[in-house]
């Protein structure tokens, strides 16, 4: 993906290790509370293509999430 952070290679592939880097954080999202985590890599691609972000454009990802754009 364009503008891909050096470390996006280490971050899981998976929603079992996304939990998995979750737990070890002691984090743990909450259905009740209503958290979702956006961990799907199409989705993100697709929002990125859809918001048009060039290289050189900020982006600020508001929320609690994981960071992930």
């Amino acid at each position: 993906m364009m503008g891909e952070p050096h470390y996006a290679s280490r971050l899981p592939t998976s929603r079992k290790g996304w939990l998995h880097l979750l737990q070890q954080r002691g984090l743990r999202p909450r259905k009740a509370l209503g958290q979702h985590f956006l961990l799907d890599q199409h989705i993100v691609q697709r929002i990125v293509q859809v918001a048009d972000v060039a290289p050189g454009d900020v982006v600020i990802e508001i929320g609690p999430g994981l960071g992930i754009l």
